[in-house]
């Protein structure tokens, strides 16, 4: 009897999912470039707090916000080993940039770190 009613109410489940994702706005591409870093960041330096580095564009409150990880800091990363990440001090470095609040972070000084 319970099976039934999962497979009758899982086709809702997956419409609901869809909606919501649908009704949240799409992602740009520099968003996900960003994701993606931060989640390479997020496996070779366990020492960065991924919620520190912000990937998305919001505005409001006199603030604009844009994600910090640029796509050339982005393909620096994930060209780097995480040894050589650790290596050359970029885990150390990004962690410490990541330490000011969202509107204070550099995408320049960012981008400097991940890329040296």
């Amino acid at each position: 009897m319970r099976s039934g009613l999962f497979h009758r109410s899982t086709p809702f489940a997956v419409m609901l999912v869809v909606g919501v994702a649908l009704s949240c706005g799409e992602i740009t591409e520099d968003e996900m470039v960003c994701e993606e870093a931060v989640a390479r960041l997020e496996s070779c330096c366990p020492e960065i707090d991924p919620r520190r580095i912000n990937c998305v564009f919001a505005q409001g409150c006199n603030t604009e916000l844009a994600p910090v990880l640029t796509s050339r800091a982005s393909e620096c990363l994930g060209e780097a080993s995480c040894a050589d990440m650790r290596d050359r001090g970029i885990c150390a470095g990004i962690r410490q940039l990541s330490l000011a609040p969202y509107q204070f972070q550099s995408r320049e000084e960012i981008e400097a770190e991940a890329c040296r």
